[in-house]
């Protein structure tokens, strides 16, 4: 999680779990064990934002959780090698570049009321930019069944890293006269757990 402070605000951002789907399309150099592959994929990020409030005025803490869920394309440009390691299961290790296309910014409202002081606060995921272009890694095992009209499996893990800070977050609480306005910067890297189906050739 990452944390920021100002004018009594205190803003946390704790990553979820997300989720995403694509295509990917592989193509063999004929004679090596390299290959390229491409596509396009799909990315929900999820993430709680913690806000803790303290009153310059009454002293008193108020805290909410607020969750955001943004969303983004993903275009991958890759070089991939194998290494087989029986006649069913291949070592797989690729990098290379994504191009990302952002979606629009996100924000969500909340509000509280305690006695007769009306509480009132946001938090929003804004983007400098609506593409990106991060560095990618990813290594996995590739299962083929004897059967080669069956689909294979492959299970791997991604990594990848944003050149420079693209997003961040901002949070707003309003209580009567006073008004506080707090921003973090998110990290740059990210990384996931891939499952593929791989259709047969």
């Amino acid at each position: 999680s990452i944390e920021a402070f100002d004018e009594g605000l205190t803003l946390q951002w704790q990553p979820q779990v997300g989720s995403g789907f694509g295509l990917r399309l592989h193509r063999n150099f004929k004679g090596s064990s390299w290959s390229i592959e491409t596509g396009l994929e799909t990315l929900r990020m999820r993430s709680n934002w913690g806000l803790v409030f303290a009153s310059e005025i009454s002293g008193e803490e108020t805290s909410d959780t607020l969750s955001l869920r943004a969303g983004r394309y993903r275009l991958p440009l890759l070089a991939q090698t194998k290494v087989p390691l029986n006649q069913r299961w291949e070592l797989l290790a690729g990098g290379g570049v994504c191009v990302d296309f952002l979606l629009s910014d996100v924000f969500t409202t909340g509000y509280q009321q305690i006695g007769t002081v009306y509480h009132e606060y946001q938090v929003e995921e804004n983007r400098q930019r609506r593409w990106g272009v991060p560095l990618r890694a990813e290594i996995g095992a590739l299962y083929r069944p004897a059967d080669t009209k069956m689909a294979g499996l492959y299970v791997g893990c991604i990594w990848w890293r944003e050149w420079s800070t693209n997003r961040w977050g901002e949070a707003q609480w309003e209580r009567d006269l006073e008004k506080a306005d707090v921003r973090l910067f998110m990290p740059q890297a990210g990384f996931a757990l891939e499952f593929r189906i791989i259709l047969p050739q």
